[in-house]
């Protein structure tokens, strides 16, 4: 039964990339949507799902983006994609993101360089391969 939701959360991952990189914005819908695919594997995994770290997380997440570090829709996602994770896997998931980050933040900054102008990143896909790395165990 995990497998089979993991596979549904991978779909909208996907979505969530494709929003991300088109129009900068990972959608409510989508989000709302992985945080309750992820609360029923944290059900099914660990009887109650883990939510002080996620919601330590989406705290300091608000205040990254209220600072203009992160979108509002990249805590988001962080925070429902956490619900789904024990909290080792969690701190596990946040590194393998910001390591994913770092490939995808590397050719951006080379464009807005070349370019000479601030081009924004879509996040989206650096925790959608965090995740991944992450879960992909699980299958």
């Amino acid at each position: 039964m995990i497998k089979i939701i993991l596979l549904f959360i991978y779909i909208f991952l996907l979505y969530a990339c494709y929003t991300d990189i088109t129009a900068r914005i990972i959608k409510n819908k989508t989000v709302i949507i992985v945080a309750i695919l992820s609360i029923i594997i944290g059900v099914i995994k660990y009887n109650i799902p883990e939510i002080a770290l996620p919601l330590f997380i989406l705290f300091i997440g608000t205040i990254l983006s209220s600072l203009g570090f992160f979108g509002a829709g990249d805590i988001k996602l962080i925070f429902a994609l956490s619900l789904s994770l024990s909290n080792s896997l969690i701190i596990s998931f946040i590194l393998m993101t910001a390591i994913s980050g770092l490939i995808v933040v590397i050719p951006i900054i080379i464009t807005s360089i070349y370019r000479k102008k601030k081009i924004t990143v879509p996040y989206g896909i650096a925790i959608s391969l965090g995740y991944l790395f992450i879960t992909v165990p699980m299958l």
